[in-house]
């Protein structure tokens, strides 16, 4: 039962989306990637994350049977509901983890109007 070709599989990374009205914290599990195979992109009102891993080759003297750890990528989209500061936005990823720090934009905050 050999696995000729790895088809690539998509998974969806599990997140978690945190507000303090200053800023978003937006938390995805992406295990298995490094930095560079990271994709976070921006546009209009929409935030896509992406993440690959290519297909792994079996050691010298081995051949592949079968393997689910290796050909698959991480996609996952957003739509951005507050008006963000796109200059500012962070990236850290650090033990399958990539958090992105969103800061809003100033005139994004609530404010309080007074009643005359």
């Amino acid at each position: 039962m050999e696995n000729k070709k790895d088809a690539l599989r998509t998974i969806v990374p599990a997140v978690s989306v945190k507000d303090s009205g200053k800023e978003i914290i937006l938390e995805a599990e992406m295990p298995g990637l490094k930095r560079e195979d990271i994709a976070i992109e921006i546009e209009g009102d929409g935030l896509k994350i992406h993440g690959k891993k290519n297909n792994c080759a079996a050691p010298e003297g081995y051949r592949t049977i079968w393997s689910e750890r290796c050909g698959y990528e991480y996609s996952r989209s957003f739509i951005l509901t507050e008006e963000v500061n796109r200059e500012k936005v962070q990236a850290k990823y650090a033990d399958g983890l990539l958090t992105l720090t969103i800061p809003k934009s100033e005139h994004a905050a609530p404010r309080k109007i007074a009643i005359q």
